[in-house]
């Protein structure tokens, strides 16, 4: 017991650092990729502390306290001699089981969206597509400033044909290369994990916050990317702001406009790097949070186990003694 209390308390301590450092660190002036990580491990370790809280209430809440409840739901909630059909017992075993039952379905329930998303650009790609435009992008109908890299094993080059009308040449290439910066740095791997994340995580506060600030460093990547191509950054980000009318919603598409396009053009038009130590900081940062994300997790399933092999001891009335 005391070295699962012991496995639990640095667990505890690597979730609360992965959560709260993103909100303490100033990482729009920092590399955008060390900025993603730290904001995804911030994501991450709310999954881990609802994991945490599954496990606990399956495995470590105090016997008396559970059974107790199990009585009071019987006695009060179900009246009128209940405990002949249901019993306190059972009541408690299920109140145990509530937190895992959550967490379950939030997880079935955000790998599913993920699924219907990812279903709907296929078919998009498959029976929308007009024809081949600039730069090989699969050109759609509609007046919407619409461009985007869409798809998950073979993701592709979407430009609307409003884009084609409403862009000139160098905001067009501009923003096809930051598409090309997301399909190359393999964004979308990270963007439906942390879609996945949040949705299973979505009751703890700040989960969202940690799912935006994430996309949004990724499109900071791509702008990198894309200046990098020796484009215009005064062209980017007009193109930005002319796509921002119509941002990507689906997790499997990386539109022009997503992420914070206030913030994105900003650093665009007026960039402030920061210093290279700054900057070697926040690496070094986000290489200590993803060990102690990876601690964290790894004790998850040691202290559920040692809760199961507690269980199979002791027999379910370590729950549900009297």
């Amino acid at each position: 017991m005391a070295r699962d209390l012991l496995v639990a308390a640095v667990a505890l301590c690597a979730v609360a650092g992965a959560s709260v450092a993103p909100h303490l660190l100033p990482l729009e002036r920092a590399a955008p990729l060390p900025a993603a990580v730290v904001w995804f491990c911030g994501l991450a370790a709310r999954v881990l502390a609802a994991l945490t809280a599954a496990v606990g209430a399956a495995f470590y809440l105090p016997a008396p306290l559970v059974t107790q409840s199990g009585h009071w739901c019987v006695s009060v909630v179900i009246p009128g001699g209940a405990e002949a059909v249901v019993t306190g017992h059972q009541v408690a075993q299920a109140i145990a089981l509530i937190p895992a039952v959550i967490v379950a379905f939030a997880t079935v329930g955000a790998v599913r969206k993920i699924a219907r998303e990812a279903a709907r650009v296929r078919r998009l790609l498959r029976d929308e597509v007009l024809w081949t435009g600039p730069g090989g992008a699969s050109v759609i109908g509609g007046q919407s400033v619409v461009i985007a890299a869409a798809g998950l094993s073979r993701p592709r080059l979407l430009v609307s044909a409003g884009a084609l009308v409403a862009l000139d040449d160098e905001e067009l290439a501009a923003s096809l290369d930051h598409e090309r910066g997301h399909i190359t740095r393999r964004h979308r791997y990270v963007v439906v994990a942390a879609e996945i994340l949040a949705g299973i995580a979505h009751l703890i506060p700040g989960t969202e916050r940690a799912r935006l600030e994430t996309l949004h460093h990724l499109e900071r990547d791509a702008d990198q990317w894309s200046l990098g191509r020796a484009n215009d950054p005064a062209a980017l980000a007009r193109a930005i702001c002319k796509a921002a009318l119509e941002p990507a919603r689906s997790p499997v598409v990386t539109g022009l406009a997503s992420g914070r396009t206030v913030r994105r053009v900003e650093a665009l038009l007026r960039p402030d790097a920061g210093t290279v130590a700054w900057r070697r900081s926040i690496t070094a940062v986000a290489a200590a949070l993803v060990a102690a994300s990876l601690v964290a997790a790894s004790a998850v399933p040691a202290t559920a186990a040692s809760g199961v092999h507690a269980l199979t001891q002791h027999g379910p009335e370590r729950h549900c003694a009297d």
